[in-house]
């Protein structure tokens, strides 16, 4: 579950991606809402109350995509409990890339 303000621009160069990437592997990219774009917040989500420039007020920590009778779709989570979902086609900004780089991962 990456951090909704998390814009993936490039696969990270690491030694080795760990098997649970929500994106499917790391990515290096930019914080839409200006923070520094830390590798493992921004990949894992959940960043309510350990970075600076996540929103308060914001809908969600995390989300997660998942590929159902081949349409992918985009849950949203709050607390570790899903809050909202939907078809990842309606998606914008950061959430739009992101559901883009677990879509290209999903391609054998």
């Amino acid at each position: 579950m990456a951090c909704p303000y998390f814009y993936p621009l490039a696969k990270a160069e690491v030694d080795r991606q760990p098997a649970r990437s929500p994106l499917g592997v790391l990515y290096r990219g930019k914080c839409e809402m200006g923070g520094g774009a830390d590798q493992e917040i921004c990949n894992f989500g959940y960043a309510r109350g350990e970075c600076n420039a996540f929103p308060p007020n914001a809908e969600a920590d995390a989300v997660r995509f998942a590929a159902i009778a081949g349409k992918l779709i985009f849950i949203l989570e709050k607390n570790h409990s899903p809050i909202r979902h939907g078809d990842a086609g309606v998606l914008g900004g950061s959430l739009r890339r992101q559901a883009e780089v677990f879509q290209e991962w999903l391609k054998p």
